[in-house]
């Protein structure tokens, strides 16, 4: 095979680039990892860890087809926004 015949490798896509492909759906839209990791400022593998573990945000679908509600996102960081809050507290004072 010729290096002409070789396809291009793709380049990943940027979080600002993933962020303006959802930009507009509807909070009930259904988005995949890769998306929802950008969402959430995540990565796949850390969605992918988190499903493993019964934990992070909820998700749809099962094997290769796993997928996203936005609103389900946002709940998750509205939830993890309370947690870290809480967790810089001084339970001492």
């Amino acid at each position: 095979m010729t290096a002409e015949n070789q396809p291009t490798p793709r380049r990943r896509k940027t979080r600002l680039e993933l962020l303006c492909e959802i930009n507009g759906l509807p909070d009930d839209a259904f988005i995949d990892t890769v998306h929802a990791a950008a969402f959430i400022q995540s990565s796949p593998s850390v969605l992918m860890n988190w499903r493993s573990q019964r934990r992070g945000p909820r998700y749809h679908g099962n094997g290769d087809f796993i997928r996203y509600t936005i609103t389900d996102l946002k709940t998750f960081m509205s939830h993890r926004r309370h947690e870290v809050a809480l967790a810089g507290t001084n339970h001492n004072a």
